[in-house]
């Protein structure tokens, strides 16, 4: 690891058209002391994203497999009544004192088809932003789907809006 003073060695990563370098410190590194299920040899992992794939951003693994990756989403985009309820196992295993200091984000499952694509609202992950520990979690007494399809909610939310700016379209018209 580099000292504080020192600049951090970026971390490389090919895709299909180019080279992304990740600046990768002590600040945006996230452990996960239990690893994340069904890839629990892999305990920590830094975040980036790709503003050519808004609104998605990637949880990779550093370490023992960087070619592990994970699709993410902010759960709260495509589903804005979106509730969590941790449960006390999980705040003591995050340490996770206020609710201020979570980021919570949804895996996406990516498909071909991009009308297919979901999102695991019913299993969360929690980074606790003041230690940098993570946990992926089930959302306590929610009825959130383990596949909540993201291209209707983005659809739905897109004719929404639309519909709000016709509404104001016409009011100012008046």
């Amino acid at each position: 690891m580099n000292k504080t003073n020192e600049t951090p060695d970026p971390m490389v990563l090919e895709t299909e058209t180019r080279t992304v370098r990740i600046p990768v410190s002590d600040g945006n590194i996230f452990t996960f002391p239990d690893g994340v299920p069904a890839f629990e040899d892999y305990k920590q992992f830094v975040l980036y994203c790709n503003t050519d794939m808004q609104p998605f951003f990637f949880m990779k693994s550093i370490g023992i497999s960087p070619e592990v990756s994970f699709v993410c989403l902010d759960p709260f985009l495509v589903c804005p009544d979106y509730q969590v309820r941790v449960g006390p196992s999980d705040l003591q295993a995050l340490n996770l004192q206020r609710g201020e200091d979570a980021f919570i984000f949804s895996f996406v499952t990516v498909r071909d088809d991009p009308s297919e694509i979901t999102a695991n609202l019913q299993g969360p992950v929690i980074l606790n932003m003041k230690n940098s520990q993570g946990r992926q979690i089930i959302s306590e007494g929610t009825r959130h789907d383990v596949r909540f399809r993201v291209w209707d909610a983005l659809m739905q939310s897109r004719e929404t809006s639309d519909s709000a700016e016709d509404d104001l379209t016409a009011t100012q018209c008046r």
